[in-house]
C-alpha cells in the first residue's frame, strides 16, 4: 500500500492492483506512476524476476523467525488453516493476538506496579512505627 491506499500488493500472488491505468513499470516507477488519492481498478503481475527475488526474501525470513524460535509449529498449524477464501487469515490472527497481549501485559504491568507501590506502603509503614517507637525511648 502507497500513501493513502491507491494501491495493494499481494504478496503471495506477486500480485498489484490499482485504480489507475498504469504502465507495467519496475516498483518504484509503479510508486511514482500512481497520483495520489486514485483508488485501485487494475491489476497487473510483477515481473518474473521480482515476483523470485520477493518470494526468497519471505521465504528467508520465515526460516530465521523459525530458527531464532519466534515461530513454531502453531504457526505453521496456523498457515495451513490459511485458504483462498481467507487470504490474510494469518495475518489478522498475529494482529489479533498483539492486539491482545498487549492490552493484557499492561493489566499485568498495572497489577505488579500496584503490588510493588503496597510493599512500599508497607515498608513505609514499618519503618514510621519503629522511627517512632525509637524516639519515644530515646526522649
Amino acid at each position: 500500500s502507497y500513501g493513502d491506499d491507491t494501491c495493494h500488493f499481494d504478496s503471495s500472488l506477486s500480485l498489484f492492483s490499482c485504480n489507475y491505468p498504469i504502465p507495467p513499470y519496475s516498483t518504484l516507477k509503479i510508486k511514482e506512476a500512481i497520483p495520489k488519492g486514485k483508488k485501485c481498478s487494475q491489476s497487473f503481475f510483477l515481473p518474473k524476476m521480482e515476483q523470485n527475488h520477493t518470494k526468497r526474501q519471505i521465504k528467508v525470513t520465515r526460516n530465521s523467525l523459525f530458527e531464532q524460535g519466534y515461530l513454531d509449529e502453531q504457526f505453521s498449524q496456523l498457515e495451513d488453516l490459511q485458504d483462498e477464501a481467507n487470504p490474510n487469515f494469518v495475518k489478522e490472527i498475529v494482529t489479533l493476538f498483539f492486539s491482545d497481549s498487549t492490552r493484557l501485559i499492561r493489566n499485568v504491568e498495572n497489577a505488579l506496579c500496584i503490588r510493588a507501590f503496597q510493599r512500599v506502603k508497607q515498608e513505609h509503614a514499618v519503618l514510621k512505627r519503629k522511627l517512632e517507637a525509637y524516639f519515644q525511648v530515646s526522649l
